[in-house]
């Protein structure tokens, strides 16, 4: 008798010590990058967020990994790679998986509470800052000081990204031309075929982007300003999908609380710290 309680405190242990695994599917190319970026540090204990490869993608991840950590549940999310041909947001709606590797703009998710829950803002309104990046031969352009001044160049975008367009047409470039391919875009304004284009900082130097010949720079001392914020989605058609939310959520709350997801996004994605005298192009 007394082997078998032995037994089952034993299995009750585990049970509470284990954490339950959230399995998010993610491309063969972010996983590369992710595991890139921790460089076999534990996810959990990274404080220090800058790193050569990061991007904001990469910082949703980890975000959503520390979150749910800081939130005292017995979850655990992990990231699988798979090939990747699926649509991350018909994927939640549908409840195939419970949280996507990636944030969305609150404007692509709004409509659709009757089946997401909506974490609060990791990226609030009016903190997403790119810069407004041109050829470093094109010195006209490099000199610009004034939305006004736009007017005389022309841009390249991807008329699927609805906020990257709603920012542009604000700029009101004398042409816009249209273009899926990002590496293309890139070129194009590298060669000075075009003038600009909006893209997120780097860690270089400068914050350009030195894998284009001629560099790719952003316009030096402004940025503009994407409309709207970011959230973290649960897919209420999931199982158990009101728990892994509301543990999400307490672990989010907690670190927007204690400064560390602006502090995330500042050293990784934005740099607000080393660009205190940027102003936001107007």
């Amino acid at each position: 008798m007394r082997y078998l309680l032995l037994i089952v405190l034993l299995n009750l242990s585990f049970a509470v010590s284990a954490k339950q695994s959230i399995k998010v599917a993610v491309s063969h190319h972010l996983s590369y990058l992710y595991q890139t970026y921790l460089g076999g540090r534990d996810p959990i204990g990274i404080r220090n967020y800058y790193h050569p490869i990061a991007e904001r993608i990469v910082i949703d991840i980890l975000l959503q990994e520390q979150a749910m950590h800081a939130s005292g549940c017995d979850y655990k999310i992990e990231f699988e790679a798979v090939d990747f041909n699926f649509d991350r947001l018909q994927t939640l709606l549908r409840g195939h998986t419970a949280l996507s590797y990636d944030s969305f703009w609150l404007s692509e998710i709004e409509d659709h509470q009757d089946k997401l829950y909506i974490s609060s803002a990791i990226i609030p309104d009016g903190k997403y800052q790119v810069g407004l990046f041109t050829s470093e031969q094109n010195a006209v352009a490099r000199a610009l000081k004034n939305r006004e001044q736009v007017g005389k160049y022309s841009m390249v975008s991807n008329q699927n990204w609805p906020v990257d367009q709603a920012a542009i047409k604000t700029l009101q470039p004398k042409e816009l031309f249209h273009q899926d391919n990002w590496v293309v875009m890139s070129k194009l304004v590298s060669n000075g075929w075009v003038d600009f284009m909006l893209a997120p900082f780097t860690v270089e130097e400068g914050f350009g982007y030195s894998q284009y010949n001629p560099r790719l720079v952003p316009v030096a001392k402004r940025h503009v300003v994407f409309q709207g914020s970011r959230h973290l989605a649960v897919a209420k058609n999931f199982q158990d999908s009101e728990k892994i939310y509301q543990c999400l959520e307490t672990g989010i709350r907690k670190l927007i609380d204690n400064g560390r997801v602006e502090k995330m996004y500042d050293e990784a994605v934005f740099f607000y710290n080393q660009r205190k005298d940027w102003q936001e192009l107007k």
